[in-house]
């Protein structure tokens, strides 16, 4: 049973693996190579021609048809042909733009307006190549040597007398730069006079070739054959001889190709691609499958295509798809000495100090001179923690602060490693941030405070939140400003340190100052100001706190972080953030994206790692290296770069573009959009045409001249609220305006727009009329119901008020009756009343305890040294008040006088009500009842009778802020 397992696993994987196309596994694959298989778009696995047509557009001919292939995505066209005799051999573009392609069937055109494939000129079969020389197409194929015309003319240039003959089967064919071509044929060459229609035949030699010419290529003079079986062979017409050319340890080449100049770009079937320089016929370049900067997936090449212009190479393999370099246009470098690369480096921190540099990463500590010829390595073991977060320099030494495991220093000139282990705190405290004061005293972030050390290491200060204005927690940031007071940022708020006091505080900042922001991270303008960064917001200050703004960098770049800005010595901003790095303009209006292209390794930076050194070279540590541009080289930031935004994608109300559609947009850039009562929903994705790598690019986009907005890499740009007429919208890459395209959007009514219009004109209609009759009829009714609803709402009002006249005179009776009863056994004289009253009229005016919201009568009664019920009948019998009638009247007057103070003008009427003792919810009813008008109509009395114009805006604000 066991043997039946083995067998049945050894039988399934060799059935399984070789049909599962997929890249091979390569331990480090590039990122500036992109694999493509049938997974990715693809018709096929197998690619036989790659070819680049005028309008920058790669087509990839393979076993199951052709493709178009944009940078980011394959467009198909449907050949109505089975394999495999839609197999493509070759690709060309006609003079009038149009794209044919051959098959084993024979010659197609691409219909690119419907996306499919036409047949044409039947009477050619199983099409081998083309050439063209001058404007002249010339076909190759099975039957013979054919002069295509247009799809529905060719004629055939006769070869041999049997057109069916192995011998007018035509492989290949190339010009000879006079007006003539080259033809190769299974055994011999041919040389075509185009003008006088004449041949003239040149026999290979049996003994050099055991199989057959497969293809031709001219360089110069000389013509390079590709055989089938005995490699790659040289041919001088001057002397009419064949000779073996470079051995590439492999008989079968595949594809020829030539920029024109002196390159030969050589395919092989099993031995990878080749680059040959005929002038010194010496291999330059090699690409295999362990070519370690450019490792094919497969040593079977199909085709090898160079772009001479953008400096690509597109491969086209047996069994595993295509690939290609993304176009690249260096401006930063790679910092890199000898065999040292910080290539390979996740760059936490840096420092550089007069050449010596100090290179932080997540995994200890790199020290490189390179004066004296040092690269050296210190583990995390050597250095107490693994996660350098800052170094600087300092009294003579590079200061380190690591995450886990406190300070050290290193002496550049003895590479002494020394921990400052003086307090346990320093030993085991997580730091994030060292910044030199004046050379004088080094102030160490952590989570346990700030650490003041002085030129010997010592420790001078510690602040913490037991002796300053720090909170507990993580101290993230601290900048020294020109004055040298120190911008702290701290883990919820913003603090100061002032060096004449030598003291942190975390308060008196102006009205709405940014000191609540949490993790701020600072950096010195060359003018003095703070550029202060949070999580959510960039904020540049004057340092002296009198002004501050609001740099709207988020919003405008759309990022998820920005680690740092910082100002250049033209008043640049550079910005480091997770999808790049950015230069913007002065005015902030303008701005430039780098990445990838512009030989960025990654696009994420570290929180504040950059440095400008005195030779004018700026450096950035990102999590892929250290990089940097020189003084002499940052004139690249401003220069152009190469290709055309197109449109990826395009969809109306949710529905992609007809073929027909696209097409139009991409070569007469047009869009048609219906409008009914408002524009159709157009949403599309601009793209780069240069093939560079997408990620992290950023387009911005106009509308009729409007101001331009910025979008990132694949996202939607909707526009869903045009007006009826033309529109123009102009995409280029962010701060490139040579990739600018202009589009024309044509609004234009619907068809449904006209029959809902006519439709609502008509109901319109018959609404208006049914309105008309209806309205007669009501106008009747409505008289006679209204006359009826006059007389019984009189009725009905007599009546209530008649009844609200006896309820009030009956609940008079009553309460005064029930007075009587309460107090008639009261022996309380009206002496005793004016002594109460007169206790009680001092308590209220020199206590106030009405301004109590809470205050009771037994709290009333016990101030003035009496009972509740004595207190009671005095105010029911001698004032005829009750208790809260009698409270009440002191809050108001105690509020008009307090509304009318000028010293309380900073207060809402309510805040007001509110502090003379009334509750919100009865303020105003009380008021009204005792000065018979509103708060409002008070005020305004009051305001006409004072002339000063001062006292009557300070009225009127009571009264905004009151409503």
């Amino acid at each position: 049973m066991k043997v039946f397992r083995t067998y049945l696993l050894i039988f399934v994987f060799a059935t399984i693996l070789p049909y599962h196309k997929c890249i091979p596994l390569m331990a480090n694959i590039p990122h500036h190579i992109h694999y493509m298989t049938d997974l990715d778009g693809l018709p096929n696995y197998t690619v036989y021609k790659i070819f680049k047509d005028s309008q920058g557009m790669m087509w990839f001919g393979t076993f199951n048809g052709i493709c178009r292939f944009d940078g980011r995505s394959f467009t198909h066209f449907h050949i109505d042909c089975p394999k495999p005799f839609n197999a493509v051999t070759d690709i060309v573009e006609t003079e009038k733009g149009e794209i044919l392609f051959g098959t084993r069937k024979g010659l197609y055109l691409v219909n690119q307006p419907l996306q499919t494939c036409e047949h044409i000129c039947p009477q050619i079969n199983y099409v081998n190549g083309f050439g063209k020389v001058g404007h002249t197409l010339l076909i190759g194929a099975r039957n013979g040597l054919w002069q295509y015309e247009n799809p529905e003319k060719a004629e055939t240039i006769k070869i041999g007398n049997n057109i069916i003959s192995k011998g007018n089967s035509i492989n290949d064919i190339t010009d000879d730069g006079k007006g003539g071509a080259w033809l190769c044929s299974n055994e011999r060459l041919i040389h075509l006079n185009l003008r006088q229609k004449t041949l003239k035949t040149f026999e290979a030699d049996p003994k050099l070739f055991t199989g057959y010419l497969r293809n031709i290529c001219r360089v110069g003079e000389r013509l390079f054959i590709g055989t089938n079986n005995n490699g790659l062979f040289a041919f001088d017409p001057a002397t009419a001889s064949f000779r073996p050319y470079i051995n590439m340890d492999c008989p079968v080449i595949y594809d020829l190709y030539s920029d024109g100049k002196s390159q030969l770009y050589v395919s092989t079937d099993g031995n990878g691609a080749y680059i040959i320089d005929t002038h010194t016929n010496q291999i330059v370049r090699t690409f295999r499958t362990d070519t370690p900067d450019y490792p094919l997936p497969a040593n079977a090449v199909y085709t090898f295509w160079h772009d001479a212009e953008l400096g690509i190479n597109w491969f086209g393999f047996a069994q595993d798809g295509a690939c290609y370099n993304y176009y690249r246009q260096p401006v930063f470098q790679i910092y890199r000495y000898k065999n040292f690369d910080t290539g390979k480096l996740t760059v936490r921190s840096f420092c550089i100090h007069d050449g010596d540099k100090a290179i932080g990463t997540r995994e200890g500590l790199w020290f490189i001179s390179e004066s004296r010829d040092i690269v050296h390595y210190f583990t995390p073991e050597q250095l107490g923690g693994r996660i350098v977060t800052n170094i600087q320099y300092f009294g003579g030494h590079f200061v380190i602060a690591t995450y886990e495991k406190g300070l050290c220093t290193l002496n550049p000139k003895t590479l002494e490693l020394h921990h400052l282990d003086q307090d346990e705190k320093l030993r085991s405290g997580n730091f994030s941030r060292i910044e030199p004061l004046q050379n004088r005293l080094l102030f160490a972030c952590s989570n346990m405070g700030i650490f003041v050390l002085d030129t010997d290491f010592n420790i001078v200060k510690h602040f913490h939140s037991r002796n300053s204005e720090l909170p507990d927690g993580y101290i993230c940031d601290i900048q020294f400003d020109l004055t040298g007071k120190g911008w702290i940022g701290c883990i919820d708020k913003l603090a100061i340190y002032d060096p004449l006091t030598q003291t942190i505080q975390a308060r008196d900042f102006p009205k709405n100052y940014f000191n609540n922001e949490a993790n701020l991270t600072f950096n010195l303008c060359r003018n003095g100001d703070i550029l202060a960064m949070s999580e959510t917001s960039v904020f540049r200050t004057k340092s002296d706190l009198s002004e501050y703004t609001t740099l709207d960098l988020y919003d405008r770049i759309q990022v998820g972080n920005i680690f740092f800005v910082t100002e250049n010595r033209q008043g640049k901003y550079w910005i480091g953030t997770d999808r790049g790095l950015f230069l913007f303009e002065k005015d902030l209006k303008h701005y430039r994206q780098f990445n990838e292209t512009d030989n960025l390794p990654s696009l994420k930076f570290n929180r504040n790692e950059f440095q400008e050194t005195p030779d004018g070279t700026f450096w950035f540590g990102c999590t892929e290296g250290l990089i940097y541009i020189p003084r002499k080289d940052q004139t690249l930031l401003t220069r152009p770069t190469r290709g055309k935004v197109i449109l990826n994608e395009a969809t109306v109300d949710g529905l992609p573009l007809s073929p027909s559609d696209f097409h139009l947009q991409s070569t007469q850039y047009k869009i048609r959009l219906g409008w009914n009562f408002r524009s159709q929903t157009l949403a599309i994705v601009p793209l780069l045409l240069n093939y560079g790598h997408p990620q992290g690019r950023y387009y911005e986009y106009s509308i009729d001249g409007s101001d331009f907005r910025s979008y990132a890499e694949g996202e939607n740009i909707l526009f869903n609220r045009l007006s009826l007429g033309n529109h123009d919208l102009k995409i280029r890459l962010a701060g490139h305006e040579e990739t600018a395209t202009t589009w024309q959007i044509s609004v234009r009514p619907s068809i449904l727009f006209y029959l809902e219009t006519l439709l609502f004109i008509l109901l319109l209609l018959a609404t208006w009329q049914f309105h008309v009759l209806k309205t007669k009829r009501m106008r009747i009714k409505q008289a006679f119901s209204r006359k009826h609803q006059m007389d019984m709402a009189i009725a009905a009002s007599r009546a209530i008020r008649m009844q609200k006249e006896r309820d009030e005179q009956k609940k008079k009776e009553y309460e005064e009756a029930r007075a009587q009863a309460l107090y008639q056994k009261s022996k309380m004289n009206h002496n005793e009343h004016k002594t109460i009253y007169k206790k009680i009229k001092e308590c209220m005016e020199q206590e106030r305890p009405y301004t109590n919201p809470n205050l009771r009568l037994t709290e009333l009664a016990s101030m003035a040294d009496t009972t509740p019920a004595k207190l009671s009948q005095m105010l029911n019998q001698h004032l005829k008040q009750t208790f809260f009638d009698f409270i009440n009247l002191y809050r108001v007057e105690e509020f008009k006088r307090r509304v009318t103070d000028e010293k309380n003008s900073q207060y809402t009427v309510s805040a007001i009500a509110e502090a003379c003792g009334f509750k919100r919810s009865t303020f105003f009813a009380t008021f009204k009842k005792f000065e018979h008008c509103t708060p409002t109509e008070w005020l305004q009395k009051k305001e006409a009778e004072r002339p000063s114009k001062n006292k009557a805006k300070a009225s009127k604000d009571k009264q905004t802020g009151m409503d």
